[in-house]
């Protein structure tokens, strides 16, 4: 006995776009480039601690802050628009 097979040309899955954020109050990178740009810390003793260990894998290049990688290369660093809106169009 056969089965009769059917041929589906279209996808019966649609395709959505779809781009997670989670949102915050402040950017992560806002105490990081305050720090770099003006040396202003947080008064809080284990939030300055953490902001002056992370501030030296960065570096503030034209106003615009980079993380040095592990090769030595510079990354920049995207705000949360900037981010989503690439994130958003890579496709």
């Amino acid at each position: 006995m056969l089965l009769p097979i059917y041929l589906q040309t279209t996808s019966s899955i649609a395709a959505v776009s779809v781009c997670s954020t989670i949102e915050t109050n402040t950017d992560w990178t806002y105490e990081i480039g305050k720090y770099l740009w003006i040396r202003e810390l947080p008064k809080d003793k284990k939030q300055t601690q953490k902001i002056q260990v992370q501030a030296a894998h960065f570096t503030l290049i034209r106003d615009k802050l980079y993380r040095q990688s592990f090769r030595g290369s510079y990354l920049k660093c995207l705000s949360g628009p900037e981010a989503q809106y690439i994130l958003a169009n890579l496709y």
